[in-house]
């Protein structure tokens, strides 16, 4: 009995020892991933394309070692900006992808420096226009073109892509805002609506609090601490939201490119199952991968992940356009 005690004992010494060391090594990961993206966002150079209106917008990238035909265009949320995605575009850069990161106009970089109102833009148009500007100046050479639209930045994605569809071979969605859990009160919409009218550029709370993000404390302080980030959109810009949501669910139907979705099951700020019923109806091929226990954004705490299931898919689509 002594013996089997012994090495009972020894056991759940060498299991929780072994607990200890796994729980040290995702800290020492997750802390070794923010200091990878810090390091970047003081690091990068602008690039810049004409937007809407002979605008001058920044954009980032990050290229392939060897040359690629396929062009990765990244479209971020409502808060967020550009950088938000380096840890996945490095690695998909890794791949052999060439990924391009526009900071939205109003947003990230491209705010007063640019002579630009934070959170601001005049119209779901203009949010068009600038992305269609950089396709077409930055892209032109490539046989390949997918958008990447994660949270708000999905209903960009979805919107272009039915208006341009000849321009654009899929669409990756991660977390997409398409349908959203978080919205604004009846006041608050009667309120946006009047200002839209009148005082276009009035600017409202974005109804999203840093821990719907993402749960992780080093993550979660650097969203808080990000000088770049919008806590606020203008009236002009909710409208343009809600132009675009309808336009989505009035095309929906005969959109037929490939998506590739991404989900996280802790979801706080889009709704999923919505989400799924929505792109359903359409004709599209969809490959939809669910992230057990994540909340919203995968881009932090799932890059390696993230990145290797898109390369993957970017594989299978050429693999079936081959066939």
């Amino acid at each position: 009995m002594l013996s089997l005690r012994c090495l009972a004992t020894c056991f759940i010494v060498v299991f929780l020892s072994g607990a200890a060391s796994v729980a040290s090594a995702d800290q020492t990961s997750s802390k070794q991933l923010e200091l990878e993206l810090q390091q970047w966002l003081q690091q990068r150079q602008p690039q810049q394309f004409q937007g809407e209106g002979q605008q001058p917008l920044n954009y980032f990238s990050h290229l392939a070692a060897t040359e690629s035909d396929i062009a990765l265009i990244y479209l971020h949320g409502i808060e967020s900006h550009s950088g938000w995605f380096h840890l996945v575009a490095s690695r998909l850069a890794g791949q052999g992808y060439d990924v391009y990161l526009p900071d939205r106009r109003g947003s990230g970089t491209n705010r007063a420096e640019m002579g630009l109102e934070p959170g601001h833009a005049d119209s779901a148009d203009q949010l068009t226009e600038d992305l269609n500007q950089l396709i077409d100046q930055v892209t032109p050479n490539y046989k390949k073109r997918y958008l990447i639209g994660l949270s708000w930045g999905g209903k960009l994605a979805m919107h272009y892509s039915m208006q341009y569809p000849e321009k654009i071979d899929g669409v990756i969605l991660i977390t997409p805002g398409l349908v959203a859990k978080v919205d604004y009160s009846l006041w608050q919409k009667l309120g946006i609506g009047f200002c839209a009218l009148l005082c276009s550029e009035a600017a409202f709370p974005v109804p999203i609090q840093a821990p719907m993000f993402t749960d992780d404390p080093l993550f979660l302080s650097f969203i808080r601490n990000d000088s770049l980030r919008n806590t606020t959109a203008s009236a002009s810009f909710l409208w343009a939201t809600n132009r675009i949501d309808k336009a989505i669910n009035k095309g929906i139907e005969s959109f037929d490119l490939p998506i590739s979705l991404h989900l996280a099951e802790h979801d706080e700020i889009v709704d999923n199952d919505g989400i799924v019923s929505l792109l359903r109806r359409s004709r599209s091929n969809i490959d939809q991968t669910d992230y057990p226990d994540q909340i919203h954004s995968l881009q932090f705490e799932t890059p390696d992940q993230l990145s290797r299931l898109i390369g993957q898919w970017l594989i299978q689509q050429g693999e079936r356009n081959a066939n």
